[in-house]
């Protein structure tokens, strides 16, 4: 956490009493700011905690640079032994087989990440628009996201 510190000014001006607010702002930035619904209400969501980080990163990537033509699209899984629904199985990663599953768009030149999201898992046959699977349907979700969609990129995925 002092790395955090240390590498971010602005959150030096809260002294170190302050502790536990300072990393309770930090970590939990939504938790009393919006009424988020329980995991048994309509409309819960469980990435509505961490969308507002996700969603600066991304427009962040977007910003900084600007991704070669030739562009990959691939899986992730970040190992995680807590309780969420977010969890997925994928048996052939052999880091983590069990964790939370993120879709990602880098540039396959650098590896730089242009856009990525976590996959909530099948919802329905609602999400497959037009009937084309589900790598179609993430493949014009992450385009969209950076802002590349028709625009003369290759997209690739791995074997």
């Amino acid at each position: 956490m002092d790395e955090i510190v240390n590498a971010n000014p602005w959150m030096r001006v809260y002294p170190e009493e302050n502790r536990v607010e300072r990393d309770d702002l930090v970590f939990n930035q939504n938790s009393g700011s919006q009424n988020i619904p329980d995991n048994c209400q309509p409309g819960y969501d469980p990435c509505a905690r961490f969308a507002p980080l996700v969603e600066v990163a991304n427009d962040k990537f977007k910003y900084y640079y600007k991704p070669r033509q030739e562009l990959s699209v691939d899986e992730s899984l970040i190992g995680t032994k807590n309780k969420t629904q977010l969890i997925q199985c994928m048996p052939n990663k052999h880091h983590h087989q069990w964790g939370i599953k993120l879709w990602v768009l880098c540039e396959s030149v650098t590896a730089y990440v242009v856009a990525f999201f976590v996959y909530k898992g099948k919802r329905g046959a609602a999400d497959d628009e037009g009937g084309l699977g589900l790598g179609h349907e993430v493949v014009i979700k992450l385009l969209n996201m950076a802002n590349l969609l028709r625009k003369g990129y290759h997209d690739w995925d791995n074997p």
